[in-house]
């Protein structure tokens, strides 16, 4: 017949979850660094294969990503995907300038990897800032999240 066949969606979101009252960390200026991401919040059909010292494993497939890096007062600032693997920019997110506020660099968009590849969210910094440069904490009890993480695995 005409069924339509429902196929899961593949999800996973990784985020640098810290203590309430802890910002996010010193941001240091003029290299490409990683961001911290610490907790697996979801992964649904296991696309993460493992998450260490902030990188990322993913098995072969196509992936959706949309990641967000937030940087506090620091001026100017920009955020990438980064295969570790191959030693290679995936994508470059989005050029983005805080002032002496807040702001978030986006990287999303599209990629495929035909063998086991591990990734990292990296952010470059044109200013430094220390103590809270990467995320000022906001004091709710709940906890204070930075960097976020979002992929749907397509194919």
């Amino acid at each position: 017949g005409n069924e339509t066949q429902y196929v899961p969606v593949k999800y996973a979101k990784l985020i640098d979850l810290k203590a309430t009252g802890i910002n996010g960390g010193n941001a240091l200026d003029l290299a490409w660094i990683i961001r911290t991401l610490n907790t697996i919040v979801s992964d649904t059909h296991g696309i993460i294969v493992s998450l260490v010292a902030s990188q990322f494993t993913l098995n072969p497939g196509t992936y959706i990503i949309n990641a967000q890096s937030p940087l506090y007062s620091i001026s100017g600032h920009q955020s990438r995907l980064y295969n570790v693997t191959d030693a290679a920019q995936v994508l470059l997110g989005e050029s983005a300038a805080t002032g002496s506020a807040y702001s978030v660099s986006r990287t999303v968009g599209e990629f495929t990897i035909t063998a086991q590849k591990t990734f990292e969210i990296d952010y470059y910094s044109a200013l430094p800032k220390s103590t809270n440069g990467l995320g000022l904490a906001v004091g709710s009890g709940a906890g204070e999240v930075y960097t976020i993480v979002e992929l749907w695995k397509t194919a």
